[in-house]
């Protein structure tokens, strides 16, 4: 069915208020600066913590689905699928199983449905690099297929990482998540996620990598993850 311009104009204002005047602004023009080779990408650097112990489970697996730690021939799967290769570059999912990061997913019938890595090393984002201490890990790439979305599947396998990470005594965990990545923040903010800072990474011509720290949140109990505007505190994947 052809959009029409009422169409375009609604989903625009339902975008401005999903991230917020300024960010949506500042995606506005993204494209421009971009063609001219500067590229500009706001993040939340995320915290999250689990408690030591075995707590019960949070959120059970649904009937008809389980968890399990995928192999070779499942990230296969996830990598060749053509619905990921909207969001990540050939080869990235391929990349992080060669890297020594794990993979979490579920299954339906023997179907791939969802899926979750963490890594024990390190973040190897150029956005922001960094290494973990022996009680971190680095949380990424949650993702859920469209036809299995809305049955909480993106909880059921933080749980289950939280599970195998208490086990490992890796309790202090990170993500990145990009301000445009609405969907992701919610999701944070119901685990009771915390923004650390909110930075900025820059790419120059394709060869210049750089990040700035534009705001920094104290380490409080009652902080949480970032909502929608990076100019409001505490408010991405």
């Amino acid at each position: 069915m052809k959009r029409t311009v009422a169409d375009r104009l609604g989903d625009t204002a339902r975008r401005a208020r999903d991230l917020g005047l300024l960010v949506f602004l500042f995606y506005s023009i993204r494209p421009f600066l971009t063609k001219a080779g500067i590229g500009l990408t706001p993040f939340y650097w995320i915290k999250e913590s689990i408690a030591t112990g075995t707590p019960p489970d949070s959120r059970p697996v649904p009937e008809g689905f389980e968890v399990s730690i995928f192999g070779p021939e499942e990230v296969a799967l996830i990598a060749s699928h053509p619905e990921r290769a909207k969001y990540v570059p050939p080869g990235y999912v391929s990349d992080s199983l060669r890297h020594g990061d794990t993979c979490v997913g579920i299954k339906r019938q023997g179907e791939v449905v969802a899926s979750s890595w963490f890594s024990l090393e390190g973040n190897r984002s150029q956005a922001y690099p960094v290494k973990l201490q022996p009680h971190e890990a680095y949380l990424y790439d949650t993702y859920v297929f469209e036809a299995y979305r809305g049955r909480h599947l993106a909880e059921v396998l933080r749980y289950r990482t939280y599970d195998i990470l208490r086990t490992l005594n890796r309790t202090v965990l990170y993500t990145l998540t990009v301000c445009s990545n609405t969907a992701s923040l919610r999701f944070k903010q119901r685990l009771g996620a915390r923004a650390v800072f909110l930075g900025l990474a820059v790419e120059l011509f394709g060869r210049y990598h750089t990040t700035f720290i534009l705001k920094r949140w104290p380490e409080t109990p009652q902080d949480e993850c970032p909502r929608n505007s990076p100019t409001a505190a505490p408010t991405d994947r």
